[in-house]
């Protein structure tokens, strides 16, 4: 009886089976494996935020301000803003004399603060720039629509008649979010002697 009791209590002193099979980490190979599932959950985070979009408050991320999208947005051109600052449906037209009012608005852009309006002359196949995108326009109580107003004097003044292409961009010197073509017509020609 004895016996039995003594070579219970060496077993109870024994190892246990499995325990030669555990992996013992240098500090070193913990701190590396630690950063390992750190940077793995981030990216799960990040992939899980992409898949499923959105902000914390449940709404649409909004594109950057220097994110450009791949293809410009058209600008429309007119007589008039509306009370949102954009070209009203009725008076939109693409030529202009030196009596309008020059106005233009980009209707489907993100809300910016500053855009930067670059000019260049259509002519004979080739184009000319006549005004660069250096200096900011402020949009009243930005961010906004983009709408500016201008008196077409202005324009007849710094360009003279013909055909222009206007970009605008969010950027100096970036890729145009929106671009439109217009004409400033002599003052001797009828929008529809110059349209034909």
């Amino acid at each position: 009886m004895r016996q039995r009791f003594g070579s219970l209590r060496q077993r109870s002193m024994a190892r246990p089976r499995g325990r030669d099979a555990r992996l013992d980490l240098s500090p070193r190979a913990r701190l590396i494996g630690g950063w390992l599932a750190a940077i793995v959950l981030v990216l799960l985070i990040a992939g899980a935020v992409r898949l499923f979009g959105g902000n914390a408050d449940g709404t649409s991320v909004l594109p950057s301000a220097s994110t450009a999208s791949s293809s410009p947005l058209p600008i429309t051109f007119g007589t008039a803003l509306d009370e949102n600052r954009l070209v009203e449906n009725d008076l939109s037209t693409k030529q202009f004399i030196v009596d309008d009012l020059f106005a233009y608005s980009v209707a489907d852009a993100a809300p910016a603060s500053t855009v930067y309006v670059a000019v260049r002359r259509l002519a004979g196949g080739t184009s000319e720039q006549v005004q660069a995108a250096t200096d900011g326009q402020l949009i009243p109580g930005g961010p906004g629509t983009i709408g500016f107003t201008v008196p077409a004097v202005n324009l007849f003044d710094a360009f003279g008649p013909g055909t222009y292409e206007m970009q605008i961009a969010l950027e100096p010197e970036g890729q145009p979010i929106a671009v439109g073509t217009f004409e400033l017509i002599e003052p001797d020609a009828s929008p529809s002697a110059a349209g034909s």
